[in-house]
């Protein structure tokens, strides 16, 4: 053999060496990549009776003034939960859900939180009136700003409540209104863009499912009987709040009857329980209700 092909077998064998080591130091970084992957470690488990931590819009600096709830708490923030879901087979009652929406939702989720902006009743912490009664106009507002994307500024929201509060006064409505007329609020502030259907008597696996699809839920409650450790007095006797997801502890939801209500979590039970229409202000005999987009 000669000194060229030597040389030339030597290339060769250099060449190969390389390609060998390159493939197997390629596979290495690929299983250490998998190995380390945690999809969702980013999420808290939370228990029934606390807020789900999610990431936040940057801060809005809030207006000075007292909140009666509390002597000392953190401004009021536009606070977003980031859509998170898991999915696992659950068996849907065909009874339950509305044919087309059971189609769609063959496979239920574990868990989801959906992205619903956050803003309390009272978003600068004055509890007067009209924000202790607001929480109506405050579930409206989050879930508009849901479908259309836009965020939720204490300033913002002061505004579009007021907006709200305004043209329900001038339709002679009292500051407690039952689920036909916060489905004709809805109307009238989402300029007919989405229409809100009333659902009495709902189930649970039907309100799961109805935030499979991707829409939040408002109830309507008798907020005494949610024994919300952060609301004055025991709570409203009457109440509207969002139900944004749900985890196997119970249903995540935005409460504007606090500013600690974001992603606050209520056991199923507590919640079902809880589902009353105005009726009138006899709350505990009004009939379970929810709102949901059709």
């Amino acid at each position: 053999m000669s000194i060229s092909q030597k040389i030339f077998t030597v290339c060769c064998a250099l060449l190969a060496l390389c390609f060998v080591l390159a493939s197997v130091w390629q596979w290495y970084g690929f299983l250490r990549t998998t190995r380390s992957y945690q999809p969702y470690s980013h999420l808290d488990s939370t228990s029934v009776g606390q807020s789900i931590k999610y990431t936040s819009a940057p801060k809005t600096k809030d207006v000075d003034s007292t909140d009666k709830e509390y002597d000392q708490e953190e401004e009021v923030q536009e606070e977003v939960v980031e859509n998170n879901i898991t999915h696992e087979d659950e068996v849907v009652d065909e009874q339950d859900v509305p044919e087309l929406e059971l189609t769609r939702a063959k496979e239920m989720p574990k868990e989801i939180y959906l992205a619903v902006p956050f803003t309390s009743q009272a978003p600068e912490k004055n509890w007067d009136q009209p924000w202790q009664d607001a929480c109506e106009e405050a579930a409206v507002l989050m879930v508009d700003a849901y479908y259309k994307k836009y965020g939720v500024s204490p300033l913002f929201a002061k505004g579009e409540m007021q907006k709200m509060v305004h043209w329900e006064e001038a339709q002679g409505w009292g500051t407690s209104v039952p689920a036909s007329q916060v489905q004709e609020l809805y109307a009238y502030f989402s300029d007919g863009t989405h229409d809100m259907r009333v659902v009495y008597d709902p189930t649970i696996t039907q309100i799961k499912t109805y935030l499979s699809l991707g829409n939040p839920v408002i109830a309507l409650a008798r907020g005494k009987s949610l024994k919300n450790p952060y609301f004055s007095n025991g709570g409203p006797e009457y109440h509207a709040l969002v139900i944004i997801g749900y985890t196997e502890d119970g249903f995540v939801t935005h409460d504007p009857g606090t500013s600690r209500g974001a992603g606050f979590v209520y056991s199923f039970e507590t919640l079902m329980g809880a589902l009353h229409d105005w009726n009138n202000g006899n709350v505990q005999s009004g009939e379970p209700v929810i709102l949901v987009l059709e």
